[in-house]
């Protein structure tokens, strides 16, 4: 199959970009527990890749797929052959262990430092190639590069683009009283690579990527005092953006990287503003005697959806990112609150508080249509993976400490991914510029 011109420029700049300057990596990672779902998952095969670093790589692969509840790879012992270029392929073999799709691949060592990866995907009942590619890679990305051939595999099969190769940041606390710590944390979106940009012995809110994955704004208490600062992750830099009285909150990136939305309560009770990140000039946008506080911005930067509680309780609104032409969106439940917005702009979702406690819902745009995706009875702060299909939400967990889970839309696998301690705010990276 030709090489697909449109999906190679996002590939090569992930896997020539510079690891994250961030702090050293740890080795503890998220667990991850796969549930639900309403089909049986494929039965694939990824056969151990070529090469020195080719049974990593192709685990990899084989963990992004089952990860998903949508793939089960066959084990390692039940293979009849492991072969590695499709000349080598007897696909009478694989249907005989009832597999339908076939991973193979190699690493082929260039120099010291780069290698080439090359795999193929194969449909064993129809007995032909879905698709191939081979992909320079330095070798200390090789990681980064197994996650984008997964990526590659899932769109192919399911026609959504994977989200393996991209990032999440979270919240943790550990301790009591004067111990307790908070980190605000990134990893891979399976867990592994933890690295930790900031930690605090006062609370840590509201982690928010930048649109392209350059920054991340977040809320931290100084002395018991609120602010807003965004981080570069490349360096590690820190700017203090805004430090008013009273609440500084929920910050949220406009579409072109160049605004905060943010929820302050400086000029009386909380009211949305924006602030212009190179002057630093604040823009007031509501004026109301409510509640007006979670902003986050529409995919064409046009319009901010925020929680109010205007109706006496709260609720999802939508307003002109210039203030005005505010209409509700949300009827449905006791109340809704915690909005966010799918990067295609056609899903909201947000916490829906019903008779089960709190719930994530899913608001289709056009429709209207509203569903719960998530079982409760605590389940807040949600956020859409890149590809609109996931959503990542904190939830209660074990020995009733929070954890974060998944959820996917179309399937109704839920994921939960624990770690000690509290975790919670969760936020996923966007996909990496084109």
């Amino acid at each position: 199959m030709p090489m697909d011109t449109h999906r190679m420029p996002r590939l090569a700049q992930l896997l020539l970009i510079t690891l994250l300057a961030a702090a050293p990596v740890a080795q503890a990672a998220l667990e991850v527990t796969v549930r639900g779902g309403r089909q049986a998952p494929v039965p694939v095969a990824v056969v151990p890749f070529a090469g020195a670093e080719g049974e990593r790589v192709s685990q990899v692969v084989a963990d992004d797929l089952a990860s998903t509840g949508l793939f089960a790879p066959l084990p390692r012992e039940d293979m009849l052959t492991t072969p590695q270029r499709p000349e080598a392929v007897k696909f009478i073999n694989w249907r005989s262990v009832k597999v339908q799709h076939l991973i193979i691949g190699e690493v082929r060592e260039r120099d010291a430092s780069s290698s080439v990866l090359q795999f193929w995907l194969l449909n064993v009942t129809q007995e032909r190639e879905s698709l191939s590619y081979s992909i320079p890679v330095r070798n200390a990305d090789l990681r980064y590069a197994a996650h984008q051939v997964a990526d590659l595999i899932y769109e192919e099969l399911t026609g959504i683009p994977g989200v393996f190769n991209t990032d999440i940041a979270y919240i943790t606390a550990d301790g009591r009283g004067d111990a307790r710590e908070f980190r605000l944390v990134m990893t891979d979106a399976d867990g592994a690579n933890e690295r930790t940009l900031t930690r605090s012995d006062e609370p840590l809110l509201s982690p928010a990527f930048a649109p392209k994955r350059d920054r991340m704004a977040y809320v931290a208490f100084q002395d018991g005092t609120p602010a807003i600062f965004v981080q570069t992750l490349a360096t590690g830099g820190v700017d203090k953006v805004l430090s008013k009285p009273g609440i500084n909150g929920a910050p949220a990136f406009s579409p072109d990287g160049r605004r905060l939305a943010v929820a302050l309560s400086f000029e009386g009770n909380p009211e949305i503003y924006w602030v212009d990140l190179a002057s630093k000039r604040l823009t007031r946008l509501t004026n109301n005697r409510a509640i007006d506080t979670e902003p986050v911005w529409s995919a064409d930067g046009r319009s901010i959806y925020f929680t109010s509680d205007r109706a006496g309780k709260a609720q999802v609104y939508r307003m002109d990112s210039t203030g005005g032409g505010v209409e509700r969106i949300s009827f449905e439940g006791i109340s809704n609150a915690r909005p966010d917005i799918s990067p295609d702009g056609k899903r909201l979702s947000y916490v829906q508080q019903t008779a089960n406690g709190y719930q994530i819902a899913v608001h289709e745009l056009d429709s209207g249509e509203t569903r719960l995706v998530t079982p409760g009875p605590l389940d807040e702060s949600p956020r859409f993976a890149p590809n609109g299909d996931v959503i990542i939400y904190s939830t209660k967990g074990r020995g009733d400490r929070a954890e974060l889970a998944t959820v996917t839309i179309s399937s109704g696998v839920r994921r939960e991914l624990r770690q000690s301690g509290d975790v919670r705010e969760p936020a996923w990276s966007p996909f990496f510029e084109q």
